[in-house]
């Protein structure tokens, strides 16, 4: 069996030797120096369009730094089709029609045939300070040279690519032009290119071989040129680090807010594959994390397990242990390969040889879907109610043609349904899947190249980098981690381009945390400080008290009145708040109590008066009565005096939905001991507490689950800031993190035997978090008997 995939593996990854052959062109424009600026404009427009089509692979627009009136275009197509399309394009057509009329010259256009090294356009990115060199080397040579430069320039390609100051070394013929070679290279800096470059053995062999060969002298065939940007920076990797001593990695599991990297090895030439851990800088940690597997290929995480697809069984390890614990068998499939995890737990996994998508129910593997569209699939991602499919083709071989190539299908997870995305069709042999913003990122191992592609476009974003097999992502830092089957690595590449500044809130990324849109000023006090943001008509004070208990409360101001939301419990901030707040100009004010109805010593003073105090009933009974009496006799013992327990008399109590206090509209939601508080006119939400990145405290499995869905509920009405009682103020980000964060921990409760087996699972998961003591308190109201 482990035959068959390895087989099979090097169908996809070899299949390269067969796809069509890519259209390279350098164009040199001469422009009448009157249309210059005109014919520069409408070429960038040129540019852009280009870079957005699909059979594009890469395009650069440079003018010549000797002559101002001279431009090239230097482009890359996946075929003749893509190239003929291109053309069909009407800003193709509309540069057309202005070189009617602007050059010089007609345009002098030059095919290029690949020599060997081919193209490696990912060599090295150029550091900050470099003074980057750029060079089109166009030259001719006598007759009965030509062999000799082609065979020359084999060793020279490969010595100068790997010269430090090399970011670009390519070498092509011409089409219908054999006495001529296009040299395109690029240089840190011209330090780089004459002092180093020039002066080594290999380049004087070269060089002694060109005085020979070639019709003119060096300096006359060397054009020097500028990149010309575009008004978009399309999608690019930049290497961040690389990895060897892997066996046949086929793939990375990346694990959201994760210590570890989790690389699945084949190991061909063994019994047995095995999963490695690998830090996120790339350093192996343990080589053989988990071994036993025959031929381990796609991974999926959930709930603190890892699921392993081996050929005809599924493996489930579970993560803190860093041991199988269960192997799930089957009759049905033969090869089972890509592997992901849904939401709420349901398991996916593609068979390559059989053409079905199958799945799990209880202890067995069965056939989930079968379609005619993806009779070969492989990569599989769930993304929400679909499973996104990536097939290899129309059959298993490793000499496809363009018209047998694999595309990407959308599955309904409802009625498993299938849609073809449009502009991946052919695309290629599809192997991992990865979400990215709108789209997704898909590798082809044929082309060595990573696409991203969305329902209405695709652009590569690389080609050529080998035998990139099924990645992995980390959405936070918008890394693409590489396994390279046949190169035994694994490559850290951080995504570049404007594409990235898309801002995704069903991403984690940490960029978007902290980040408050709207202008906001602190006011150191004593003891505690005041955030103050300020929405036009309504002013926000938040108080962070910086006492025992962490406290935050609101003040809120519209039209010269005042209402507080929470009250401070550690009675040393009761005066300085007092002052505070009528240092604003308030001598009466409002009050708004929703899990704190405690801290009354607050208001029984001459300084402020307080008009009217809310809460709802079940929010008061819950001291008075209810589970939350026991709490206000722990803290007094814990406290002492310095906490004031005492419970708010005269409560005016509020119903669930909206209220108006104070000239300003709340909506009161209603959360089992107390309520949350939205604030539509700002677009705020005063929850109790949120914290990305701290437990919560969970009383049973229903607020578990009310907590979650309201949550949810403020991301689908957009609410932007939340200003809890025990965190700094967050972001929809940080919401977004705390809802993954609840989801997961419903699920790792559930598949746990006791709450210690919990509490070590979820410390696996989110090995960062604070406030453990919340964890400890979850884990005893879920598990009180175990």
């Amino acid at each position: 069996m482990k035959q068959i995939l390895m087989a099979m593996t090097c169908t996809i990854a070899l299949a390269g030797s067969a796809q069509a052959n890519t259209i390279n062109q350098l164009v040199r424009f001469d422009i009448i120096p009157a249309y210059t600026e005109e014919f520069k404009t409408i070429a960038i427009e040129s540019l852009n369009g280009s870079l957005e089509e699909a059979g594009n692979i890469e395009m650069k627009l440079y003018a010549d730094e000797n002559n101002p009136h001279r431009i090239y275009v230097y482009s890359r197509w996946q075929d003749q089709a893509a190239y003929d399309a291109h053309n069909q394009e009407p800003y193709t057509q509309k540069l057309r029609k202005l070189a009617g009329k602007a050059l010089a010259a007609p345009p002098e256009i030059l095919k290029l045939g690949p020599t060997q090294p081919g193209p490696d356009h990912n060599l090295r990115e150029p550091n900050p300070d470099d003074e980057t060199l750029s060079i089109f080397f166009i030259f001719k040579i006598k007759n009965g040279y030509r062999d000799q430069i082609i065979e020359r320039f084999e060793t020279h390609i490969t010595e100068s690519r790997q010269d430090d100051g090399c970011l670009l070394f390519d070498m092509y013929t011409v089409d219908g032009q054999d006495d001529t070679f296009v040299v395109y290279e690029k240089w840190r800096n011209k330090s780089a290119l004459f002092d180093v470059h020039l002066e080594t053995p290999y380049s004087e062999i070269t060089g002694s071989l060109m005085e020979k060969a070639m019709t003119g002298t060096m300096e006359e065939f060397m054009n020097f040129v500028t990149e010309i940007p575009g008004n978009k920076a399309p999608l690019s990797l930049e290497k961040t680090w690389e990895t060897t001593g892997f066996s046949q990695p086929e793939s990375v599991l990346s694990i959201p807010l994760h210590p570890w990297l989790y690389v699945s090895n084949v190991n061909g030439e063994d019994d047995q594959g095995f999963i490695s851990r690998v830090a996120l800088d790339g350093t192996i940690d343990t080589l053989k994390w988990v071994d036993g597997i025959n031929t381990p290929t796609g991974m999926g995480f959930r709930a603190g397990k890892i699921y392993v697809a081996d050929q005809a069984q599924i493996h489930v390890i579970d993560v803190a242990k860093g041991e199988i614990i269960k192997t799930i068998p089957t009759t049905e499939a033969k090869t089972l390969n890509d592997l992901s995890v849904s939401e709420d737990g349901r398991i996916f996994i593609s068979d390559l040889t059989t053409g079905s998508i199958h799945t799990v129910e209880g202890v067995s593997v069965v056939p989930w879907v079968k379609s005619s569209e993806f009779p070969t699939p492989n990569g599989v991602l769930v993304d929400k109610d679909f499973l996104i499919v990536g097939s290899v083709g129309t059959v298993l071989s490793r000499n496809l043609t363009p018209d047998q190539y694999g595309s990407l299908f959308k599955v309904s997870l409802i009625d498993q349904s299938v849609q073809l995305i449009k502009p991946t069709e052919k695309i290629g042999s599809i192997d991992g899947i990865v979400k990215f913003h709108d789209g997704y990122i898909i590798s082809n191992p044929m082309a060595g190249a990573l696409f991203y592609v969305t329902e209405d476009s695709r652009k590569i974003i690389a080609s050529d980098l080998g035998s990139i097999a099924d990645i992995g992502f980390d959405a936070n830092k918008e890394i693409i981690y590489a396994p390279f089957l046949f190169e035994n690595k694994v490559i850290a590449y951080k995504l570049k381009g404007e594409d990235i500044s898309v801002t995704d809130n069903e991403t984690f990324r940490e960029e978007s945390m902290r980040k408050f849109e709207i202008p906001n000023t602190t006011v150191q006090l004593e003891k505690g400080t005041v955030w103050v943001y300020d929405f036009g008509a309504i002013k926000l004070h938040a108080y962070e008290s910086k006492d025992f208990f962490g406290s935050f409360v609101l003040l809120l101001e519209k039209d010269g009145q005042a209402v507080l939301v929470e009250s401070p419990p550690v009675k040393e901030n009761f005066k300085e708040l007092a002052d505070y707040i009528t240092s604003l100009g308030h001598k009466s004010m409002d009050l708004i109590v929703s899990y704190h109805p405690i801290g009354a010593e607050f208001i029984q003073t001459d300084q402020l008066e307080v008009s009217n105090v809310y809460s709802m009933k079940h929010a008061v009974d819950n001291y008075v009565s209810g589970p939350g009496a026991p709490q206000l006799v722990g803290l007094k013992q814990r406290f002492g005096d310095a906490m004031d327990v005492s419970i708010y008399q005269n409560v005016t109590m509020l119903e669930e939905g909206e209220n108006t206090i104070a000239g300003i509209k709340f909506i009161m939601h209603n959360l089992d001991f107390a309520f949350d508080i939205a604030i539509p006119e700002i677009n705020v939400v005063h929850p109790h507490m949120l914290g990305h990145d701290k437990h919560a405290l969970i009383f049973n499995w229903d607020f578990l689950d009310t907590y979650t869905a309201q949550l949810k509920d403020y991301r689908q009405k957009g609410y932007e800031m939340f200003f809890s009682s025990h965190s700094e103020p967050e972001t929809r980000g940080d919401l977004t993190l705390k809802i993954r964060y609840l989801e997961d921990l419903k699920a790792i409760a559930k598949s746990s035997t006791g709450k210690q087996a919990f509490f070590d699972s979820m410390n696996v998961a989110y090995p960062d978090f604070g406030w453990p003591f919340y964890l400890q308190g979850t884990a005893s109201f879920l598990f009180p008997d175990k």
